[in-house]
């Protein structure tokens, strides 16, 4: 509306006037070359061709940055782009048949630069170079055309190669290259893997190319002369480009400029002769043009000798019909790269003959103080005001009235009146927190990262309750210190912790401190005990790269059980105490993006393994019928947790999980099969009893395998698999809803397994024996109970007063038995 308002026209109709205005101004041949894309279908065959010179059909997902052609004529190569993950291949050009050679990066979320890899072809064409940056480092990568395999080297001392062109014999390249944020030319030996500079200052130096057979270059810069200096004042210089020439067997190496046009840029040069080249000509005002050059000479003076003057005639080879970021000539054609819905896309133009541009008259750039060949009386669009009226075009506020200007003495130098110029004078960072995160909001899990103990309860909750976050950061972002606590309604399961976090350098450092009560009936006795779990713990991350990080740390777990005084026995009974030492090391891939709430692409896994050995103070007895384990007892565990994210239609996805866990040492962890995370309903299933004669310490949930209750199968070792189709309501926009606009459909599948022994099929798993006792008669029975689970279901998914609420339906197969449907409500997310 405010379009409509404003122009008088609907948004499609202003659209449309904006395009013809804009064909109106065009060249002669752009619509023609590039038809406007006036359909969606016209858009996503665009979105698919890269012209009629490349004959490859594109993918969407990439962005195809460059066309390189070979220079028998018979590959391309190119570059792509996915989410600053790139890749490098070629095509040839008779079969249409494409080849990947490199693949660098990751798919991420993250800002990426708009410098893509730089390609460059051997002369003879065997080989394939590329200039690319990994993990914050230039290198280089050659690709062997024969056999197909790639070297990559990284690149130092300079921070950034952007363009190269390789010497005629192939020895070398000659690469414009940025380090401390100025470009220089550098020549680099391809055999001895060093590169050197040939000069450094702090003017651009950029398209290097060579001549024929020799060891002169030509290149772009917009340093005001050919005088080589060492000028690194920050002043600034035009941006505009001229063309200069070098020989690298002069030294110190001498430039002679070869162009002279302020008003002009000039990039891309690429010599056809000995004599010849062409280049990209931009003028403010004009369009894009191909043009020639070559050096010439006249006589000056004749005496003892002939005195020749050199100089560079210029002609206007070709008005190219659309705008062109590079231009290159491939035999009789012109290969003009320009963009089109997204992607680079070739236009094949005939190149000129060059015996006729020779004819055409020389190309003199306007000068800046040329006048107009007519007079031209400007309209006068002051105004008159009166007192009752606002000047709008030259408002002053009440407080800009009082600033008065300084008075000015009549004949002053106006140099002297020049603002001194003076460098930024730099200060010390003095580190600074400020508050970076506050959140209050309820919920029911425990707030300690490492196991409960177990006792006796298998539905071991928290209950619901308040849990909040507060997190401070320092300007950079290098330090953190987080503290949080949780007090659930019940007051029975409260949490403390605090953490600083260290990001400076390559490995990140962490430690924390982390307070668990929690209170229980002891199965021996029958006493109210309160736990009071402490953990101490100091971890390392080293990062490989963006996406994996082998992460280690040192931990000691400190646990305290009160007695609580409910009679005369229990007032007497005696405090008792255990601690643990041990080591954790795990290593994490996690490229994944998120799109939107509970829509992820990509994978993540985690493996892991700890192992920890009791205290001295664990060896104490108790009296009181507690169970404490005895001297030298140790404890571990290994797993993994695999998530894959598959994008479907749209933004719906299929999600899929893998996760396993193997209890080591001679205490054992209690994996509980069954039911969902942060569920808001806490009944377990008791019918399927612990095997007693297993010294179990801690205790684990394991989810979700949603059609069954909690400890429906339990064990020292689990392993789960689940599958989900997540598929948003609404594809694009549901209003300013936000329940509406995260609605989800879920359809899953889940199945499972818990066991004691080797593997789920052994007779020692507990499941298979049912026991009843009927005093004086106990009757034993075993049976062959299938022991892996699944179950099949379908849920909604969306944010609901700020929570992520998940409702599923699900209906457990077990034993080849489908039980009754159950429905669940959970504050879970993800699996």
């Amino acid at each position: 509306s405010g379009f409509r308002l404003a122009t008088g026209f609907y948004l499609d109709d202003l659209a449309a006037e904006v395009r013809a205005y804009h064909l109106r101004h065009a060249p002669r041949g752009y619509a023609a070359s590039l038809p406007p894309l006036e359909s969606p279908k016209a858009r996503r065959m665009a979105e698919r061709s890269a012209g009629d010179a490349i004959p490859m059909r594109l993918r969407r997902r990439f962005e195809y940055t460059q066309f390189v052609p070979s220079p028998d004529g018979k590959h391309v190569a190119f570059t792509t782009n996915e989410r600053g993950q790139l890749r490098v291949g070629t095509l040839e050009l008779e079969s249409g048949k494409h080849t990947w050679h490199a693949t660098l990066g990751h798919r991420l979320a993250r800002l990426e630069n708009d410098l893509h890899p730089r390609v460059a072809w051997h002369p003879e064409g065997r080989t394939l170079a590329f200039a690319t940056e990994l993990q914050g480092a230039p290198h280089l990568g050659l690709v062997s055309m024969r056999t197909g395999e790639v070297q990559l080297r990284e690149l130092f001392k300079i921070d950034q190669v952007l363009d190269m062109s390789y010497s005629p014999n192939g020895a070398f390249l000659l690469m414009s290259a940025l380090e401390d944020g100025q470009s220089d030319l550098y020549r680099y030996d391809v055999v001895a893997n060093n590169q050197r500079p040939l000069w450094r200052d702090r003017f651009d130096d950029l398209h290097p190319a060579f001549w024929g057979e020799g060891a002169d270059f030509i290149f772009a810069s917009n340093r005001p002369d050919d005088t080589l200096r060492n000028d690194r004042l920050d002043h600034p210089f035009p941006a505009n480009l001229d063309l200069y020439v070098g020989n690298l067997n002069d030294d110190p190496i001498t430039l002679e400029r070869w162009t002279h046009t302020p008003e002009v840029d000039e990039r891309h040069p690429q010599p056809l002769s000995q004599e010849e080249f062409t280049y990209l000509r931009n003028e403010e005002g004009l369009n894009t043009r191909l043009g020639l050059g070559w050096r010439d000479s006249s006589i000056v003076a004749i005496d003892t000798v002939v005195r020749y003057r050199t100089f560079t005639q210029l002609r206007d080879a070709l008005v190219l019909p659309v705008p062109a970021t590079n231009a290159t000539v491939h035999g009789d054609t012109l290969w003009v790269a320009t963009e089109r819905a997204g992607q680079t896309n070739v236009l094949p133009l005939p190149m000129p003959e060059v015996s006729q541009i020779h004819l055409q008259p020389s190309v003199v750039p306007k000068a800046a103080t040329e006048t107009l060949p007519y007079p031209i009386e400007l309209p006068d669009w002051s105004r008159s005001w009166n007192d009752r009226q606002i000047d709008y075009r030259n408002y002053v506020f009440e407080r800009e009235k009082n600033t008065v200007a300084p008075d000015t003495v009549a004949g002053t130098n106006l140099e002297e009146q020049v603002k001194e110029w003076g460098r930024l004078t730099p200060r010390n960072y003095r580190l600074n927190y400020a508050l970076d995160k506050l959140q209050t909001q309820l919920n029911n899990t425990f707030g300690t990262s490492f196991y409960q103990p177990y006792n006796g309860q298998v539905n071991a909750q928290p209950g619901l309750g308040n849990a909040t976050e507060i997190r401070i950061s320092d300007v950079m972002d290098d330090r953190h210190i987080v503290g949080g606590y949780t007090i659930p309604v019940n007051l029975s399961n409260t949490f403390f912790g605090l953490a600083f976090l260290n990001l400076e350098g390559q490995v990140d450092k962490e430690i924390s401190f982390q307070r668990q009560s929690s209170a229980r009936l002891d199965a021996g006795t029958g006493q109210l005990v309160e736990t009071a779990t402490h953990l101490l713990r100091r971890e390392w991350r080293w990062a490989f790269d963006e996406v994996r990080s082998l992460r280690w740390g040192l931990a000691a777990r400190f646990n305290r059980d009160v007695i609580q005084g409910t009679d005369l026995f229990s007032l007497t009974a005696d405090n008792n105490t255990g601690e643990q030492l041990g080591l954790q090391v795990a290593w994490v891939h996690d490229d994944t993006r998120s799109p939107r709430l509970n829509i992820h692409h990509g994978f993540r896994a985690r493996v892991w393994a700890e192992y920890f050995v009791d205290g001295v103070g664990t060896a104490s007895t108790n009296a009181n019928g507690l169970t404490t384990p005895e001297q030298g007892w140790s404890f571990g565990t290994v797993g993994f947790d695999a998530r894959r994210y598959i994008p479907l239609v749209g933004p719906s996805i299929l999600a899929l999980r893998m996760a396993g866990d193997w209890s080591i040492g001679q205490k054992k962890l209690l994996h509980m099969l069954g039911g969902t995370d942060n569920s808001l309903s806490i009944a377990g299933n008791a019918n399927t009893p612990v095997d007693p004669d297993i010294p179990y310490t801690y205790q684990a949930r394991i989810t979700p395998l949603r059609g069954f209750q909690n400890n429906v199968r339990n064990g020292a070792n689990v392993a789960v698999a689940n599958a989900e189709i997540r598929f948003p309501f609404f594809f694009n926009s549901a209003g300013k809803s936000d329940f509406l606009k995260h609605l989800q459909a879920v359809a899953f599948a889940d199945v499972g397994a818990a066991w004691t022994g080797l593997h789920p099929y052994t007779d020692d798993n507990t499941f298979n024996v049912v026991t009843v006792e009927a005093n004086p008669i106990t009757v034993t029975v075993n049976n062959n109970r299938e022991p892996i689970l699944y179950d099949l279901g379908f849920g909604l998914r969306s944010r609901f007063l700020g929570y992520w609420l998940a409702a599923d339906w699900a209906y457990g197969v077990d034993d080849g038995i489908t039980l009754p449907r159950r429905f669940t409500l959970s504050l879970n997310f993800d699996f």
